[in-house]
């Protein structure tokens, strides 16, 4: 029994040292603690930073004892809430009040019968937007931007509340005008509180002839910042889509067909010749740039397909080798038009050099009429 106590019990020299070391951590934790006045805590979270303080062969205060010594040091200002089935928080009393008043002038502004009437139809109109049509396949059509569509996809709740937030036109142009705004704003609060794969056919035209027309992604993302466009990347994924797009699959993209609108087809080519005057051939550029024209015969509804495309599928959409065939013909050389005959043995003659001259231009026009150019003769003339 003596040895089994002496293995398993604790001198009192240990106990002292272990209180001694306590106390010096727990001193150190109310210093920290105090300049943590805006902060609650966990029991638990304080009795993890005691142990911080202590080595690692030495326990820490209990959670009751930590309690009771955190209440004897600091006295009326800390308070320990506790809740049954929850940890206890720790807090200092000026931070609980703070706590408090903000609590009961939230629960008061509920009771307020306007604010409540308020919230009840922000409520009723987010459902109502919850019900939107959402499509993560195609992208808007560019007819989808008319403004009588525009206006018909907005709920009538969230139409309604706009227009009655704006003043009374009292003129026609200033009605257009004002309808113009009720519906940007109405798209601007669906593109903001719709969900995810709803996307605002006005939002996106915007966005896409801001990039068009300006070419700054900065003030793109200032619109999309403050809720009137679309943000660069959603931008530039829909040019991208736009591109390798097509409606039928052995035409390239944006030539339609006649049965679905398109019209005259005209091809335009040229090429581009970059460094080529270069010793041995190399870091030369020789490209042939081809662009299709269409004029439409009437208005097709161009869709999109809304996907991530990358730059190896806007690669082969310019591909139009199965469609224009390079022409090609056999290489033949100007000699295939010379037709050879067996020459006129030639003999030495012995002649004056007005004979000679005579026999020269008589088969020099032989030759011209047999075979149609130009040739000199050479005659070999003995002394």
């Amino acid at each position: 029994m003596q040895k089994f106590l002496s293995a398993h019990g604790k001198s009192d020299t240990n106990t002292k040292n272990e209180d001694t070391a306590n106390s010096t951590a727990f001193s150190a934790l109310c210093r920290w603690l105090s300049f943590q006045q805006n902060s609650q805590f966990t029991i638990q979270d304080l009795q993890s930073r005691l142990a911080s303080y202590l080595a690692e062969d030495v326990e820490p205060y209990s959670i009751k004892h930590l309690q009771r010594r955190l209440l004897e040091h600091f006295g009326a200002k800390v308070t320990i809430a506790e809740v049954e089935g929850r940890a206890n928080v720790v807090t200092f009393v000026d931070k609980a009040a703070t706590i408090l008043q903000n609590s009961y002038h939230e629960d008061d502004s509920d009771k307020d019968d306007t604010l409540q009437q308020d919230r009840m139809l922000g409520c009723h109109i987010r459902k109502r937007l919850e019900g939107l049509k959402k499509t993560d396949l195609f992208y808007p059509c560019p007819q989808d931007t008319d403004i009588d569509k525009l206006e018909n996809e907005v709920p009538d709740v969230l139409l309604v509340f706009v227009r009655s937030l704006m003043r009374k036109a009292t003129t026609e142009t200033a009605f257009e005008k004002q309808r113009l705004e009720v519906v940007s704003h109405c798209h601007a609060l669906m593109q903001a509180s719709a969900p995810n794969p709803y996307l605002s056919p006005l939002m996106l035209s915007t966005g896409v002839f801001i990039h068009q027309t300006r070419r700054s992604r900065v003030l793109l993302n200032v619109f999309f910042s403050l809720g009137f466009s679309v943000s660069y990347d959603q931008v530039m994924d829909f040019e991208k889509s736009a591109v390798v797009s097509k409606s039928v699959e052995d035409l390239p993209p944006g030539i339609e067909a006649q049965d679905q609108g398109g019209g005259f087809c005209q091809w335009v080519a040229d090429n581009f010749d970059y460094n080529e005057d270069t010793v041995t051939g190399h870091n030369s550029t020789h490209v042939m740039g081809i662009i299709a024209c269409q004029t439409q015969a009437s208005k097709p509804t161009i869709t999109v397909q809304r996907k991530k495309k990358t730059s190896a599928d806007i690669a082969s959409s310019g591909d139009f080798g199965h469609i224009i065939q390079p022409y090609s013909r056999e290489v033949r050389h100007g000699s295939h038009l010379v037709f050879l005959k067996k020459l006129i043995k030639f003999h030495h003659i012995s002649a004056s050099l007005t004979e000679i001259r005579r026999r020269y231009m008589l088969m020099k026009n032989v030759l011209i009429k047999h075979y149609a150019y130009s040739c000199v003769v050479l005659f070999v003339i003995s002394p």
